[in-house]
């Protein structure tokens, strides 16, 4: 569940905005709410919240994609990122820039989606310049490093 399209923002404020719907016709009419009501009102306005966690933890600890590291290659090809179950390769055309922020070496495919590894193991095993070096002579932008 994610904000990304406006179907699934709508859907996502549904149930607070029917809490709080029911809320405001007692509040209104000047009606006791009870205990049913109010419990009603606090499912309306935790269930999203609720939700939302259920599944992050869900994918988090339980995941498919749990204790199965990826493992990555760079060459004159792209990007080859793979695991015992799973394998994806990138041009270096589909990989629109390279930036180092918050301990990561970020390379993105899309305007908000980036294979993030972690700069320091990077930098550890001397990747990062030459992984640099690649991308700038694909045409890809580079930041921050």
């Amino acid at each position: 569940m994610s904000f990304q399209t406006v179907p699934s923002a709508l859907w996502s404020l549904a149930f607070p905005s029917a809490g709080l719907a029911l809320l405001g016709v007692h509040l209104y009419y000047g009606t006791p709410i009870g205990i049913g009501n109010a419990g009603l009102v606090l499912l309306c306005l935790l269930f999203t919240p609720l939700l939302l966690t259920y599944y992050a933890v869900k994918a988090h600890f339980f995941g498919e994609r749990k204790d199965k590291p990826f493992n990555y290659q760079f060459g004159d090809f792209g990007l080859r990122a793979f695991s015992d179950t799973e394998e994806l390769t990138q041009s270096w055309k589909a990989i629109s820039k390279v930036k180092r922020q918050g301990g990561f070496l970020l390379l993105f495919f899309s305007s908000r989606c980036a294979h993030c590894l972690p700069y320091r193991q990077l930098s550890e095993l001397g990747e990062v310049d030459s992984i640099v070096a690649i991308a700038r002579a694909h045409g890809v932008r580079v930041y921050g490093i």
